[in-house]
């Protein structure tokens, strides 16, 4: 997938979650029409990902099932502080945390390893698995390379200063993780 195809998914997944925070978590559950029911729909599209099984797209709309961690992002007077849900992480080399004065991001892998289980094995398998990514645009500036981060029972808190009076351009700050 192209770089200017996944900013746009990149686009709409945020736009997705705009139109959660307005319209509540189950608003694309409501809009969107059940994929056991697709093909009753007069004139569905026959778009790539839209047939009877569509869950890649749905999972655009549903960050519960997705690969992006979900996040809490909140402020107090004079902090911005995001918490990340990513269980299972075992060392600080599993995720990668950046700061930008306008932009938090964090990138990395799931952790979960069975050793000597080979993949033939499992009946069921839910947990998250693989690379995950979250890009935020944050809502006030913050002092990058004053931002700090720490691992606790699975949730990655990023505490950031806000920066009140600076206009200037900040640098890209990658935080160590204090990691427990």
């Amino acid at each position: 997938m192209d770089h200017n195809m996944m900013n746009s998914l990149r686009q709409l997944g945020q736009m997705g979650e705009q139109l959660q925070k307005m319209f509540g978590e189950d608003f694309m559950k409501r809009v969107m029409p059940n994929p056991a029911n697709m093909s009753n729909v007069p004139n569905s599209p026959n778009i790539p990902g839209m047939g009877p099984d569509f869950s890649q797209f749905q999972n655009m709309w549903n960050w519960q099932d997705s690969k992006n961690p979900r996040t809490d992002l909140y402020q107090t007077r004079n902090e911005l502080i995001a918490v990340f849900e990513i269980p299972g992480l075992e060392r600080s080399s599993d995720v990668k945390v950046g700061v930008e004065p306008y932009r938090l991001y964090v990138r990395g892998q799931y952790s979960i390893r069975y050793s000597g289980v080979a993949e033939d094995q499992f009946h069921l398998t839910e947990r998250q698995r693989g690379a995950f990514e979250r890009d935020i645009p944050l809502p006030v500036r913050v002092i990058a390379n004053k931002a700090r981060a720490s691992y606790r029972q699975g949730l990655l808190e990023v505490r950031m200063i806000k920066d009140e009076g600076s206009k200037g351009i900040g640098k890209n700050n990658y935080l160590s993780i204090d990691f427990e």
